[in-house]
C-alpha cells in the first residue's frame, strides 16, 4: 500500500470509529427496540423480529434477503463491498431467537421492556444475544457506508434456531448457501470484555430407546422398558470419565480457565472443558400407570472435549450398556446435534487483531478461552473458517432480570468494527 493510500485508509478508519461515538444514542435505542420484540425459543418463531429488521434495513437503503428454511425461522442475509472472490470475505453472525422468559412475575420489570436505566439495557435476550446481534448489524451498516473503499466483502447473517441447535438456522444457511461460509467470522455472543472464545466442545446428542411387550400392570414385577431405560441412562452418565487431549498451547489456556467461574455463577469451570459432560435432558414413556410400557426413550446431551470424537463417545455408551447386561435397548445419534469439538489456533492473526482492538476500545486485553456451552460459530469453525467470539458480559442469561452493560455493548461495536475494517484493508495506521 502506498503512503498516500495508507494515509487515506487511516483517515477512513478514524472517521468510521468517530461515527460510533456520534450515534451512540441511536445504537442504544435500536438494541432496546430489538429486545422489545419477543422471539422466545421455544416456540422459536422469529417472524415479527425479522420483519422489523428487514424493514429497518430497507429504510437504511440496504439490499438484503429474507430466507425461509421453514415457517417461523427466517434468516436475514446481506452483503456489501466487492464481488465474491475479490478479496477476503468477512462474516458477521448473530441469532434472533432467545431463551423463554418464563413467568413474568419473577422479573423486576417486564421481560421484554428493553428498558435503559443506570447504564444497563434490560430484557430477555439482551445478553443472549440481541446486544451482540445488534452490534453485528451496526458493524455491517458502518462498513456499508464505505463499501467502495473495502478491499473485500462483508456479509451479515442473522439466523433463527440457535437455541435449539441451529438445524434450521446456521446449519441450513451453510448447507444451502455456501457463499456465506466466508474467510473469517466475527460473532458477539456474550463473553465479557476480558474474554475471547476461540473454540468449544463437540456435541453428541443421543436417543436411548428401550422397547418391549405391553401388558397389564398387575402382572408386572418391576422390570420393563422404563426401568431398563433408567438403568441405561445411568450407565450413559459414566462416560463423564472420558478425558480429551488438547494441543499444548490450548491446554495452557484450559488450565487457566479451569480456575474461573462458569458464565456468571460461583462454580469454577474445573475439568468441564477437558472431560465429557452428560445431561439426561428428556425422558418419556408409558401410557398409563397400570399398563406395562411398551416403549420408552431418553435424549442425552453429551459434550465432547478436544481429542475425542462424538462417534467414539457413542460407541463407548453402547459398549458400556452391553457390558452392564442391559438388553432391549438401542442408542441412536441425533444427527443435527452431532459435531466435533473445534478450536482456532491461539496464534491465528484474527485472534491478535481482536485482542489489540479490545485493548484499545474496551480497555482490556482479553484472555483466550473455550466456550462452556455451544454457539453457531462452531458451524463455521468446523468448516475451517477462522472464527472469534467477542461480546458483552452476560448478566442473568436464561434467568429473570437479564441485562447487559451499555458501555460494554458500545465497546463491542467498536471492537468488531475496527477488526472488520482491518480485515478489509482499512487500517488505523
Amino acid at each position: 500500500m502506498s503512503e498516500q493510500a495508507a494515509s487515506r485508509a487511516a483517515t477512513t478508519f478514524a472517521q468510521v470509529l468517530a461515527r460510533i461515538a456520534e450515534r451512540e444514542a441511536d445504537y442504544i435505542d435500536l438494541c432496546s427496540r430489538i429486545v422489545q420484540i419477543p422471539s422466545e425459543n421455544p416456540p422459536g418463531d422469529t417472524t415479527e423480529l425479522a420483519d422489523f429488521l428487514s424493514g429497518f434495513l430497507t429504510a437504511q437503503g440496504v439490499e438484503h434477503q429474507v430466507l425461509l428454511p421453514r415457517p417461523g425461522n427466517p434468516i436475514i442475509v446481506a452483503s456489501t463491498g466487492r464481488e465474491l472472490g475479490d478479496g477476503p470475505h468477512v462474516i458477521l453472525n448473530g441469532h434472533l431467537d432467545v431463551f423463554p422468559a418464563d413467568d413474568a412475575a419473577l422479573w423486576s420489570r417486564p421481560p421484554f421492556s428493553g428498558e435503559v436505566a443506570d447504564g444497563r439495557l434490560h430484557g430477555r435476550g439482551a445478553a443472549d444475544m440481541k446486544a451482540g446481534a445488534t452490534a453485528s448489524l451496526v458493524t455491517f451498516l458502518l462498513l456499508h457506508e464505505i463499501r467502495e473503499q473495502l478491499q473485500g466483502r462483508v456479509s451479515l447473517t442473522l439466523v433463527s434456531d440457535e437455541e435449539t441447535g441451529g438445524a434450521w438456522g446456521a446449519v441450513w444457511l451453510l448447507d444451502n448457501h455456501p457463499e456465506y461460509v466466508g474467510d473469517a467470522l466475527l460473532n458477539a455472543e456474550p463473553t465479557g470484555p476480558g474474554t475471547i472464545w476461540i473454540g468449544e466442545k463437540g456435541i453428541s446428542w443421543l436417543r436411548v430407546i428401550a422397547e418391549g411387550a405391553a401388558g397389564h400392570g398387575a402382572t408386572g414385577r418391576g422390570a420393563n422398558t422404563i426401568t431398563r431405560l433408567m438403568e441405561a441412562t445411568l450407565v450413559a452418565r459414566t462416560v463423564a470419565d472420558i478425558e480429551g487431549e488438547a494441543p499444548h498451547d490450548v491446554q495452557v489456556l484450559l488450565d487457566a480457565q479451569a480456575l474461573k467461574p462458569i458464565f456468571d455463577s460461583d462454580e469454577p469451570v474445573g475439568d468441564l472443558l477437558t472431560r465429557c459432560s452428560v445431561n439426561v435432558g428428556v425422558i418419556s414413556g408409558g401410557i398409563k400407570a397400570n399398563v406395562v410400557p411398551r416403549y420408552a426413550e431418553a435424549e442425552v446431551d453429551i459434550r465432547v472435549p478436544l481429542g475425542v470424537t462424538p462417534e467414539q463417545v457413542r460407541e463407548e455408551v453402547i459398549r458400556r450398556i452391553a457390558q452392564a447386561g442391559i438388553t432391549g435397548v438401542r442408542v441412536e445419534p441425533i444427527m443435527h446435534e452431532t459435531i466435533p469439538a473445534s478450536v482456532l489456533a491461539p496464534n491465528t492473526p484474527l485472534v491478535a487483531q481482536v485482542q489489540r482492538h479490545a485493548a484499545t476500545y474496551a480497555g482490556v486485553t482479553p484472555a483466550l478461552e473455550l466456550c462452556p456451552g455451544a454457539t453457531d460459530a462452531r458451524f463455521w469453525r468446523t468448516r475451517g473458517v477462522p472464527t472469534v467470539i467477542y461480546g458483552p458480559t452476560s448478566h442473568g442469561m436464561a434467568e429473570p432480570d437479564e441485562y447487559i452493560e451499555i458501555a460494554e455493548y458500545l465497546a463491542v461495536i467498536r471492537v468488531h468494527t475496527a477488526t472488520a475494517l482491518e480485515l478489509l484493508g482499512i487500517r488505523a495506521e
